[in-house]
């Protein structure tokens, strides 16, 4: 992006074809990018500066917090910063020096690209994980809910209709039959000890 913005495309800018007066929203003019450009690199090195002497700047403010000096780094800032100059240098051999191609060097290797563009197959990791065992949850859920729940609630509720409709049919109204019944079970139950032998 650094490069991109402070150092414009060389061939754009050589072409012949450009207008002589460009229309208005086309390409800033040559001062207005160097304006621009020198705005962004007194931001940059203030930011730069700020970040390398706000701890120190920190200890002279504190005096509870132990003296350090401005540019002492550890191991692994050395490193951070290694691989920042290396990514610098390459972002520099595919768009800042001149003559490149400006097309960035994952473009170069196809299986790469197609990785990066593929958003380094997050979705479809998680759509293989998250979305798959989050729906197969839900599914179990809704099994148990209409089997598991609302059947024995409807078991329930259709064995008291059917215990309902069968005391029904014996509450006739007719004493004779209240009579017949009690007989039966009375004459059931004698027949019953009878065999087992109670007396």
């Amino acid at each position: 992006m650094v490069f991109l913005t402070l150092m414009p495309d060389a061939q754009a800018h050589g072409r012949t074809d450009t207008p002589a007066h460009p229309e208005p929203g086309s390409h800033a003019s040559e001062p207005g990018e160097r304006a621009m450009n020198w705005t962004v690199l007194v931001l940059a090195a203030l930011t730069l500066v700020l970040g390398y002497l706000g701890p120190w700047f920190g200890a002279r403010l504190s005096p509870a917090e132990p003296a350090r000096g401005p540019f002492e780094v550890g191991l692994g800032a050395l490193a951070a910063v290694a691989l920042v100059a290396a990514g610098v240098a390459l972002a520099w051999h595919e768009f800042g020096r001149r003559g490149a191609a400006r097309v960035g060097f994952l473009e170069r290797v196809p299986a790469v690209a197609a990785f990066c563009r593929d958003n380094w197959y997050l979705d479809r990791l998680y759509r293989a994980t998250v979305i798959r065992w989050a729906t197969a949850l839900s599914r179990a859920a809704h099994w148990n809910d209409e089997r598991v729940v609302n059947g024995a609630t409807d078991g329930l509720a259709n064995g008291a209709v059917g215990g309902g409709r069968i005391l029904a049919l014996v509450q006739n109204g007719y004493v004779q039959a209240y009579l017949a019944v009690a007989v039966t079970l009375i004459a059931a139950l004698a027949a019953a000890f009878a065999w087992l032998g109670v007396r």
